[in-house]
């Protein structure tokens, strides 16, 4: 069953988060996220939950120096549906 406009969100964002149970240079880990996002949203079965999206930006991985984790994530994903989205 699809997700509804709240669940899409959720799990949408939940990925920015994915890096951070990963340790590394700040390019593995952007490389890393970027193959799991790219992977994420084009699976068969997760676009039946999720609906199709595509990466329209990043990520990008920001990392403190000298630190070995990801201190933030971001990107931009983009659906040309998403029923509901203007309704409060």
């Amino acid at each position: 069953m699809p997700y509804d406009r709240f669940q899409r969100t959720f799990a949408l964002s939940s990925l920015a988060n994915w890096v951070s149970t990963r340790s590394g240079p700040q390019s593995v880990l952007q490389a890393d996220c970027q193959q799991m996002l790219t992977d994420t949203v084009s699976l068969s079965s997760n676009q039946q939950v999720i609906g199709n999206w595509q990466l329209v930006w990043g990520p990008q991985v920001w990392q403190a120096p000298d630190s070995v984790l990801s201190g933030n994530v971001m990107y931009v994903a983009h659906t040309a549906a998403m029923p509901g989205a203007g309704g409060a």
